[in-house]
């Protein structure tokens, strides 16, 4: 993406670079060009003296664009294909950057190959073409190109960074960062030469006046060079710059939240792991390992923190962190095809449980620390099929449950398991899918078992009692969207963040889910442009942290429950009603759960008595309100009901019955579905109705009219919803799409309304 100039208009590359989009965001105008190349285009650059003129770069080809100066959505291009052949003492490679000359006249495209394209007019022709290639003393790939007052800036995959003239002699360069190769540059308030400023002559020497400048690594650093490091560096180029941010230099693979300090260990895929102060945003340290990092835990045990990890080879390191420092405690060695692909510590620190990704054997592992503080086995567990998707203690840590793919969840005792002797006890295990959806994470609450699926649904289990089986109980799956899923399943990873559940789905969106879960009862936004590799929350819930896997670099999110609330309260019913009809709603439900025979038996107790609703109550309380439903009505309420709390396929095709309607609904689901099904006419008058249609039809006593536009727009701000200019239109537009109205006001109150309008009631 690039923002022009002015900062007006955006120019994208979507389609994998082969379509163009333009998007003007003050007028919201926005319109797209396929590019018609066999040369898909990876990089944009506006012309740093105006608004119209861009270029787009390929492998071997240059696009060069000019936007309508008049505001209209258009856009012209010509393409000019790379003469691969110009250069014979060097292969010119593929071309990665382009960039605007000094004078705008010319552009400079960068190859593979440390070669300098020149692009410009010659003989009066308009269109610009290949001049010349002119290859650089380094073969390096060239990842960035810039001008700078009169001298070209040429950033090199071998880090360095050279300041050229226009003649391309070497007036400056720098090549002792070791930062990273340098993709982005930003230098500070330059003034942009005019159409009169003279062009350098070949002859003239330019002033090696460079300003303070900013540049970003593609490992992920972002670095600032002072005027005063820029004037102490000597010819040789030897200059030092401030470091601004520390990247990772490579993919992000998973995070681990410390329990006391505001830490998090980052595991990436090069064999590192580096603790970072995510208050203060800085690195603290960077311990070097044998392989990629699979997984990572932290615990806590009598004041001593443990960081478990586990690596791709089979391998996992125990550690004690204190003073900054990582202490290696224990090791295990499970062989090359053993990895770990999940771990997790007992919440009083002296267990830690293992669980395999391994393709051959699906294992659960249990250690524990002895009485001198060293780590002993206490047993293995075969109890699964398939891929250990994550291994949870409960909170009391005398039970320990492994989630796997093969869709089950083993229930282990860890009652007996104190000594090695004692063995890896499987107490049972709870059926939790079935065919396509495969469970991806769980989670649990006091009395319920919470799990989610790469079909994007969060089911919602329960025990009948205590040590049986995990029953479902709940299946919370609406729009695929409702959890950042667009137009397809995704899978849903859902974790605890204090009083909320915080959630991530579909790569890159990162959202908040109220307890107790609900479709309506949520937030998300798009947190990554590319896939989340993994979330975790403070030990408080008030942060968020999510890695971006692609582009090396952890995102930390404050989260706001008053906002939270604030929203949900807008986006849910409660606006709806008012707090005298919540307590009239409040006695209905009240005397409907008195009424029944055992109080309770729905899941109801003293504490919800007047909050929730028997869902076989519904209609007998719609009644009590006023509305009075059909058979077929009550028929679609119920399966309405029963779909919202486990939507599966057979509650579309079966008759449900009062046995279904066996659980409870609270006020917000309950005016949500009346609000559906009650016609919106009972507080409507025939007069109301035959005012509307006389002003959007402009019927007069003698016949037909035209809609007065002025009371039409005074009378939808007195009465109406806020509306855009666009959905005005619309409006107006599907109104007027016949020359001659159906009806005339008073023909459409005779026709469709009763022969009696004062007592006009809905059938």
């Amino acid at each position: 993406m690039a923002l022009s100039p002015s900062g007006r208009l955006a120019v994208l590359l979507i389609d994998n670079g082969r379509t163009v989009r333009f998007w003007r965001w003050t007028t919201n105008a926005s319109w797209e060009v396929s590019v018609a190349s066999e040369s898909p285009q990876s990089h944009i650059k506006f012309n740093v003296g105006n608004d119209v003129d861009v270029v787009t770069t390929g492998p071997k080809s240059a696009t060069f664009w000019t936007v309508a100066s008049n505001g209209d959505p258009a856009a012209t291009y010509y393409e000019r294909q790379l003469d691969t052949a110009a250069n014979a003492s060097r292969p010119v490679g593929d071309m990665t950057v382009s960039s605007y000359s000094f004078h705008k006249e010319e552009v400079l495209s960068g190859t593979t190959t440390g070669t300098i394209i020149v692009w410009g007019h010659q003989f009066g022709q308009t269109r610009r073409r290949q001049l010349r290639c002119v290859p650089m003393a380094s073969t390096s790939s060239i990842v960035t190109v810039d001008t700078i007052n009169e001298l070209i800036v040429v950033g090199t995959q071998d880090q360095a960074l050279r300041f050229l003239d226009f003649q391309f002699r070497l007036i400056y360069w720098f090549e002792d960062f070791n930062y990273g190769p340098i993709n982005s540059l930003s230098f500070a308030n330059v003034p942009q030469p005019t159409q009169t400023t003279p062009k350098p002559s070949s002859s003239s020497s330019p002033s090696v006046d460079i300003p303070e400048f900013i540049f970003g690594t593609t490992t992920g650093s972002i670095v600032k060079m002072t005027s005063k490091s820029i004037a102490s560096a000597p010819k040789t180029g030897s200059a030092r710059g401030f470091l601004l941010v520390k990247g990772f230099g490579c993919p992000l693979a998973c995070l681990a939240v410390h329990p006391v300090e505001p830490v998090v260990a980052v595991g990436t895929t090069n064999s590192q792991v580096h603790l970072v102060d995510y208050k203060d945003k800085t690195i603290q340290l960077t311990e070097s390992v044998q392989a990629h990092v699979a997984a990572l835990a932290f615990g806590v045990r009598s004041g001593t923190v443990y960081l478990a990890v586990a690596l791709s080879n089979g391998q996992v390191s125990i550690m004690t962190h204190g003073s900054g420092r990582l202490t290696p405690s224990a090791q295990f060695e499970f062989g090359a095809g053993q990895s770990m692909h999940t771990l997790a510590f007992s919440r009083s620190g002296d267990a830690l449980a293992l669980g395999s990704g391994d393709a051959k054997r699906h294992c659960v592992y249990l250690f524990r620390i002895g009485t001198a503080a060293a780590w002993e086995y206490i047993g293995r567990s075969q109890a699964h099929a398939d891929r250990i998707q994550q291994v949870m203690f409960d909170p009391e840590g005398t039970r320990l449950l492994s989630l796997s793919k093969d869709c089950h969840c083993a229930e282990f005792d860890l009652g007996a398991s104190d000594s090695p002797q004692a063995g890896l006890r499987v107490r049972h295990v709870s059926k939790i899918c079935q065919g396509p959806e495969h469970p991806v994470s769980m989670a649990l609450r006091p009395g319920e078992l919470i799990v989610t699926t790469d079909a994007g649904a969060i089911l919602v289990f329960r025990q009948r009692q205590p040590d049986a089986e995990w029953v479902r109980v709940r299946k919370v799956r609406g729009p695929f969207n409702t959890f950042g899923a667009g137009d397809r399943p995704s899978p849903v990873t859902l974790i605890a963040s204090g009083p909320v559940w915080a959630y991530h789905a579909q790569g890159h969106f990162l959202g908040l889910l109220d307890d107790p879960i609900d479709l309506h009862r949520h937030t998300a936004i798009c947190g990554h442009s590319s896939a989340i590799a993994a979330v975790a929350a403070s030990p408080d819930g008030r942060l968020l942290l999510s890695a971006d896997g692609l582009h090396h670099n952890v995102n930390v999110w404050n989260v706001n429950l008053a906002r939270f609330r604030d929203t949900l309260a807008r986006t849910t019913t409660r606006a709806l009603y008012t707090p005298e009809e919540a307590g009239i709603l409040r006695d209905f439900f009240s005397h409907c759960m008195i009424g029944e025979q055992q109080p309770g038996q729905y899941g109801g107790d003293q504490a919800t008595i007047g909050q929730v609703l028997s869902a076989r109550h519904c209609v007998r309380v719609f009644r009590a309100l006023g509305y009075y439903p059909s058979e077929d009505e009550i028929g679609h309420i119920k399966r309405e009901l029963c779909w919202a709390r486990n939507a599966d396929q057979e509650v579309l095709s079966k008759d449900i019955s009062d046995d279904d309607l066996n659980f409870d609904i609270p006020m917000d689901a309950f005016v949500r579905m009346l609000m559906n099904h009650r016609p919106p006419f009972d507080d409507v008058s025939a007069d109301a109705i035959q005012a509307a249609v006389t002003m959007l039809t402009g019927s007069t006593e003698e016949g037909e009219g035209a809609a007065n536009l002025s009371a039409l727009t005074s009378a939808l701000a007195a009465n109406g919803d806020r509306m855009t200019e666009a959905e005005f239109a619309a409006c107006l537009n599907s109104i007027k799409s016949r020359t001659v109205p159906l009806h005339t006001a008073d023909q459409f109150v005779d026709a469709l309304l009763d022969e009696n309008p004062g007592d006009f009631q809905h059938s």
